[in-house]
Order: C-alpha cells, then structure tokens, then sequence
C-alpha cells in the first residue's frame, strides 16, 4: 500500500521531469541544428567569395595590351620597330601614364586651366573610349588633333627611325609616353568588366543577409583591396569620379567612404 501512494504521488512528478528534459534534448537539437545550417550558409558564403576573389586575379592576369617598340640596331644608325606585349598588373601602370598623359595635354592646350570636373570627364572619356572615337564627332577640337600628334610621334609613320628619335618619340611637349603600345586607343573592353565584377564582389559582401556584422564584413573586403595595387585603386578612383562608376559611392551606396 505505501508503495503504492509513493508510485503514485511520484509518477507525475517523474513524467514532468520526463517531459521537461525531453524539451530540453529538442531545443538543443534545434540549436545545433541551426547552428549547422548558419555554418553551412556561412561556407557557402566563403566559397562564393573566395571564387570571386579567385575570378578577379585571374581577370588581372588575363590583362594584355599588343603594342611596339623600337630596339637599336648595334651595327647601323637605326632602331627597328618589334612587337612589344604588356600584361597582368603593368598594365595599370601604363593605363594610370596614359590617363595623366592625357590630362597634361588637356591642360597644355588649354593654358594651364585648372580642371573642373567637367574636363576631367573629357580626359577620361578618351581614355575609356578612344581617340579614334571621339575624333570622328569632332575633327576640329585643337585638344584631339594634339592628341592624334602625340599618338603619331610615339609610334612613328615607318618601321624605324632614326636612334637619337628613341627617346624623344615618348615625349610630347614635356608630356611623357611611356609605355610600348599605341597611344589613346580605349580600354572599355578591358576595364568594362573588370569593373563589373570588382563592383558585384564588393556589393556581394555589403548586402550579404550571412555575414551581418560590419567587423565582419571588413574582414572579407580586406582580403579583396589587399589584392588591389595603387595603380588599381587610381584607376577605379578616376572611373568613379568622372561619372562612369556612380554606383560605387552615391546616395545609397557608400562603399569608397565606409569600406
């Protein structure tokens, strides 16, 4: 009988308990479980972004520009025009002498004006799409026809020239060329989606609903500008500026100020 009250009186007691530490197991289940898919969710992030990165080196060393340049002949007077190739992380070199290249002469023909955002634009302009380009809507513009004599006197009018010519021709009214392809010829189908996919990386970090903490982000976004040289983060700087690149900093986006 008194086994009997006990069992009674205690069996509620020990099914409560029962149930309680059964809820237990569930919830912690539930959390592991959650945390297992926030570390899947989490990977796969890393993944996307390390494949990102992984593209964005690559499109840098896919990078190459055909040009020229012109070798002394040690038996004669005369230096020959040979084919001359810049590639990978050079080319930015060479692409931030051009755009000042550009600019020096902008500011030569007309008097030495300080540039205003406006002429800058112009300036980078030919530089993205080309003399040819713009030279074609606008034969007449004193600024294009320097341009286009700068252009000729670098890549000379023959296959050789004369060896006291070798340094003078990378020279235009103290502007320097140096570099070893055609002067002004556009960069739009090299920079077009180089800056494309920097931009998506960088948004792909800044609006990711995985990593959530700015900290966090950082970290990432590091990585990337850690694969930037000067010569890049100049070159992205002038694209934005002149009204190409809006969307890396405007009313909505403030990735150039706050990453």
């Amino acid at each position: 009988v008194i086994g009997n009250t006990l069992g009674g009186i205690m069996t509620p007691f020990i099914a409560i308990a029962g149930a309680i530490f059964t809820l237990l197991a569930f919830f912690l289940q539930y959390k592991i479980n959650q945390q297992v898919k926030d570390q899947f969710k989490l990977q796969q992030f890393e993944s996307q972004f390390y494949e990102m990165l992984r593209l964005h080196r690559q499109n840098i060393n896919e990078f190459s520009i055909e040009g020229y340049d012109f070798f002394v002949d040690k038996n004669s007077d005369f230096a020959y025009k040979e084919k001359k190739v810049t590639s990978s992380r050079k080319v930015f070199v060479t692409m931030q002498t051009e755009l000042e290249a550009i600019i020096d002469i902008y500011i030569m023909t007309n008097n030495n004006v300080s540039l205003s955002d406006k002429d800058l634009k112009c300036c980078y302009n030919v530089f993205f799409n080309g003399l040819d380009f713009h030279l074609d809507e606008n034969p007449s513009c004193k600024f294009l026809k320097n341009l286009k004599d700068a252009r000729d006197n670098h890549g000379w009018y023959k296959s050789q020239i004369p060896t006291y010519s070798m340094k003078s021709r990378k020279i235009y009214n103290k502007t320097k060329l140096y570099f070893n392809y055609k002067p002004f010829s556009g960069h739009s189908s090299r920079l077009g989606h180089y800056f494309r996919h920097l931009y998506s990386t960088v948004r792909f970090v800044v609006e990711s609903d995985v990593v959530t903490d700015y900290s966090e982000k950082m970290k990432y976004l590091k990585l990337l500008r850690a694969q930037l040289s000067n010569h890049e983060q100049i070159i992205i700087f002038y694209n934005w500026i002149c009204g190409y690149g809006t969307e890396w900093e405007n009313n909505k986006n403030k990735f150039f100020t706050e990453y």
